[in-house]
């Protein structure tokens, strides 16, 4: 597929690199000066994204990424995503459950050259850990 739509570049990397679970795909949708600027691991690379991507198909052959919805702005493409996965490994200090797990996020992507240059994401870890028995305490008025 040959497109310069940023939309539809950014549904190949969920449809083909996820779903289809092809690391040749990412090559082909992602710039290879890309950057991700994400909120819970700070600025990565393509060759950190692609390591990162490599061990989920190992660890979770059975996961599954949900676009839930795609809007665009010029080059910039917003994406709400989920993330669904058997807890079949340790997973932020917990033993497995093998309960499905999922974590819920957004991507806004930059696209320049039909390749996406560009990633901001925030990724709800905490909505995991709260699954797995967490909790999440504030403090009342006057505790601090």
């Amino acid at each position: 597929m040959s497109t310069t739509d940023p939309k539809q570049i950014v549904r190949r990397y969920y449809d083909e690199v996820f779903t289809g679970r092809s690391l040749a795909a990412l090559d082909e949708v992602v710039a290879p000066n890309f950057i991700c600027h994400s909120a819970s691991h700070g600025d990565f690379a393509i060759d950190d994204m692609r390591r990162t991507i490599a061990q989920e198909y190992a660890d979770f052959p059975d996961d599954e990424t949900i676009v839930d919805e795609q809007f665009q702005d010029g080059d910039r493409v917003i994406t709400r995503w989920r993330y669904r996965w058997k807890h079949d490994h340790p997973l932020f200090g917990e033993q497995p459950t093998g309960q499905w797990l999922t974590m819920e996020g957004l991507h806004i992507d930059r696209v320049v050259g039909g390749r996406i240059a560009g990633r901001w994401e925030i990724k709800d870890f905490w909505g995991v850990v709260q699954r797995l028995g967490g909790k999440l305490t504030f403090p009342r008025d006057g505790e601090g």
